[in-house]
Parts: structure tokens; sequence; C-alpha cells
């Protein structure tokens, strides 16, 4: 799923991207939210499930 693949930080959250993970059982890519502080998962950002769409591709977190 390539998580990682780009990363942002803003405040006590990062966010990174995985371009190629499964949303509906089509790779078309994801966000991830993390607390920084505590490491522990917040919340997943995903399109709808189109193929090859490079979700998470690129990364830029603007205030959270």
């Amino acid at each position: 799923a390539n998580l990682g693949y780009s990363v942002s930080i803003s405040g006590t959250k990062i966010v990174a991207g995985a371009y190629k993970a499964l949303v509906n059982s089509i790779a078309s890519g994801a966000a991830y939210v993390f607390d920084a502080t505590t490491g522990t998962f917040v919340e997943k950002f995903a399109p709808s499930g189109v193929l090859d769409d490079y979700f998470g591709w690129s990364i830029g977190v603007l205030k959270m």
C-alpha cells in the first residue's frame, strides 16, 4: 500500500499517504491521520475507489 510514501505534519497530527491502498478492493490510494504524540491512528481519507487514482501520492496539510 506504500504507507508513508508522502508525509506531512501539522501540530500534533501526521498525515501519511498510501497511493496504492485498497479502497473497496481497488488500488486507488488513501491518506491516514495519526496523532504525532501517541502514534495512534485517528482517521482515514479515501476517494470513491477509482483504479490507479494515486490518492495519497502527495500530501500537504495546511492546518489541522
